[in-house]
């Protein structure tokens, strides 16, 4: 009789991601070995992958589903030929509550042609910074970050 005892997968290298707000998340996955498979897990012991991609270039691009709190999830790398895949590795999406800001200015200090006060409103989310003024949208900026 012959036992053959294969050596788990080296395990892939991630890092934690940050959004503003809800929204889906992009995790990436490196591996120094190039071929192979990434399973992506939304638990650490979890039997079914959520994600799997084969790939010849060492790397997996994974977009999660609309996550709305900070969220982990696992991945592990297989290598061709052997059955035992690398220990599994957490990947943090963290979502960062966006802020809403109202400013309201001194009515006894008329601006913008108004004696009413002025209410300005900064709304920060993953999508960029918006500014409006009396409900109207004023500035929209997308490529801001929280």
């Amino acid at each position: 009789m012959t036992v053959t005892v294969n050596a788990a997968a080296m395990s892939p290298s991630a890092n934690p991601t940050f959004q503003c707000g809800q929204g889906q998340a992009t995790l990436v996955a490196t591996s120094t070995i190039l071929s192979g498979t990434f399973n992506w897990y939304d638990t650490p012991a979890a039997i079914t992958p959520i994600n799997t991609e084969t790939t010849s270039a060492g790397i997996s691009i994974y977009t999660t589903a609309l996550i709305t709190t900070t969220t982990t999830f696992y991945v592990e790398f297989v290598e061709p030929g052997n059955p035992c895949p690398s220990a599994r590795i957490p990947v943090v999406a963290n979502v960062v509550p966006s802020e809403v800001i109202t400013i309201t200015t001194n009515p006894a200090v008329p601006n913008f042609c108004s004696s009413e006060p002025d209410t300005i409103r900064l709304v920060a989310s993953s999508n960029g910074l918006a500014i409006s003024l009396h409900g109207r949208l004023l500035l929209l900026y997308t490529s801001i970050r929280c």
